[in-house]
This record gives C-alpha cells, sequence and structure tokens, in this order.
C-alpha cells in the first residue's frame, strides 16, 4: 500500500518544513503541500519543503477545505495511490 501525505497551507512558517522533515525521517516518501492561494513572500517556505522531495501544488486563492480536498484527491492519483 503506498502512504500518500497530504498537508494543506495557507501562509505558511518554519512549522511546515519542520513537519514535511519530520514525515521524511518516519519513512514517508510521498508528500504532496498545498499551497491554498498563500501570499507571495511565504513562497521560500514553499521552496524549502520542495528542495526537501515534497511535490508542491499551488492554487492561485484559496479553495477553502473543499476546494483542497479536491486538489488533494487528484495530487493523490498522480503519485499512484488509491482512497483507503
Amino acid at each position: 500500500m503506498k502512504v500518500v501525505v497530504l498537508i494543506p497551507a495557507l501562509n505558511p512558517d518554519d512549522a511546515l518544513v519542520n513537519t514535511v522533515r519530520e514525515c521524511i525521517s518516519l519513512g514517508l516518501r510521498h508528500i504532496i503541500v498545498v499551497d491554498d492561494g498563500s501570499a507571495a513572500e511565504y513562497q521560500p517556505v514553499f521552496d524549502k519543503v520542495q528542495e526537501q522531495g515534497a511535490m508542491v501544488l499551488h492554487h492561485a486563492q484559496s479553495g477553502g477545505h473543499s476546494g483542497g480536498g479536491k486538489e488533494d484527491a487528484r495530487a493523490s492519483r498522480f503519485v499512484g495511490a488509491r482512497r483507503a
């Protein structure tokens, strides 16, 4: 079974970087961060998590809870995961 970690983020700080690092240290390899319309000044945080190996998807504006969930499902299928 392939495990995919989906992390929605809006204007994140370095706690997101630490969370991704922790996931990797636990052996989780498929990490998807969904930027839900963050301001431009938060791009360096997304760059850091991408450098760690996470896939980052960007929304131009916030999709709310349901919008992020739909994107998460599409991203999960992209890495070959199925919903359990």
